[in-house]
């Protein structure tokens, strides 16, 4: 019996078809790059999904609270323009801000809108000229101040109506100070006979809307997530079944290569051999050797080379009527050995040529880093080839 291991004494080495066994580095790690990936993108898909209801969401809230500021501008329009503020507006431009804080009707005026501002969302009014000076506003200190350059103020001045979220830490709102506020911020023209003449700015609270949406959209990236887990889930059991075969296959090669046993040795003999054994006792010789000079030894597994020679022998000796023996021949191609078998039999058809036989044949020689080449068709014979590297 041939010894399960290493041959002492004899050159021996691993069959190349592997780079690593399983579970080392050189294994495609299907449900690793799978699960990488995956998480990437679900992470992608979650944050996108996120950011686009926030974005549509705050562009809803915005169009919202800036219909309310409109609103609210009209009913202050419609109750003080003509009586307080157009009046106001065309004394006191152009005058130093002290004289506009000093000016005897700003305190009724100013009474007038906290009454019509309490009820409301609106939390500040202010009043700018045409000049970008605040004439007019629900916190006075800021009465005077030049806003010429501010970009709401220029929109409006084109009959453009500008709104924003902006959060204030501190806030006076309605002659209180208010904290933590997210506030829509409107510049929104102001009309007389049909022309510009000022410009308002609102801010309303937006405070509570601002946490609904915050916490839809958790809700919304929270939904997300749980459907992508369980997609993921599914995906995995199918990748992980998936790696389970592969794996199985792969340790059924590796397994089957392990139990090859390389050395060095002359071809001449084993096929001297081979021909041998395929002749019956007293019976004309079956198989013509025809071997060039000079091989050089090969590594082989003498045993599982040996199998695959005789398949391919067997797989020749189909003979006709007459019964030519089989050609056996052993010859040097460049940097590769041929052994060829020619049989003059009655040939195989294309589903013989892929039966079990020559399918051993062939893993046997790829185990070697060589091949098994066949030429056969029925009624012509048969004309096989098994390379080896040397």
């Amino acid at each position: 019996m041939r010894p399960q291991g290493a041959i002492l004494g004899k050159e021996t080495a691993a069959p190349p078809p592997r780079s690593a066994a399983p579970g080392q580095d050189g294994e495609f790690r299907l449900v690793r790059y799978f699960t990488a990936t995956s998480l990437m993108a679900f992470v992608v898909v979650a944050a996108v999904l996120g950011l686009v209801f926030r974005q549509l969401a705050t562009e809803s809230l915005l169009r919202m609270q800036e219909d309310a500021n409109v609103n609210m501008t009209r009913i202050l329009a419609n109750e003080l323009w003509a009586s307080d503020f157009g009046p106001f507006l065309r004394a006191m431009s152009g005058r130093p801000a002290a004289q506009i804080r000093g000016a005897p009707q700003l305190r009724d005026l100013h009474e007038k809108v906290l009454a019509l501002m309490r009820g409301s969302s609106a939390f500040k009014v202010k009043v700018y000229d045409l000049k970008g000076i605040t004439l007019y506003s629900s916190e006075l200190a800021q009465i005077g101040e030049d806003k010429s350059g501010n970009a709401g103020v220029i929109a409006a001045w084109r009959g453009r109506v500008t709104s924003e979220i902006v959060h204030r830490n501190s806030f006076s709102a309605l002659e209180r100070e208010v904290l933590d506020r997210d506030l829509v911020q409107s510049y929104i023209p102001a009309y007389e006979a049909g022309r510009i003449v000022g410009v308002f700015e609102v801010y309303s609270d937006a405070t509570p809307y601002v946490k609904e949406l915050a916490r839809n959209q958790w809700l919304l990236i929270a939904a997300v997530v749980g459907l992508l887990s369980a997609l993921f889930g599914a995906l995995f059991l199918i990748v992980s079944t998936a790696q389970a075969a592969i794996r199985r296959q792969s340790d059924a090669r590796y397994g089957g290569a392990q139990a090859f046993f390389f050395e060095s040795q002359p071809l001449g003999p084993l096929l001297r051999r081979a021909a041998a054994e395929f002749a019956a006792p007293g019976t004309a010789p079956r198989v013509q050797l025809d071997i060039a000079p000079g091989l050089p030894t090969l590594r082989l597994d003498r045993v599982r080379f040996g199998q695959a020679l005789a398949s391919v022998l067997s797989n020749a000796h189909k003979l006709p009527p007459g019964g030519r023996p089989i050609l056996l021949q052993a010859f040097r191609d460049g940097r590769r050995i041929g052994i060829r078998i020619v049989g003059q039999g009655i040939g195989m058809s294309a589903d013989e040529r892929s039966g079990s036989g020559l399918a051993l044949a062939r893993e046997i020689m790829r185990a070697h880093g060589g091949s098994v080449e066949v030429q056969s068709a029925p009624g012509e014979g048969t004309r096989a080839t098994l390379w080896l590297p040397c």
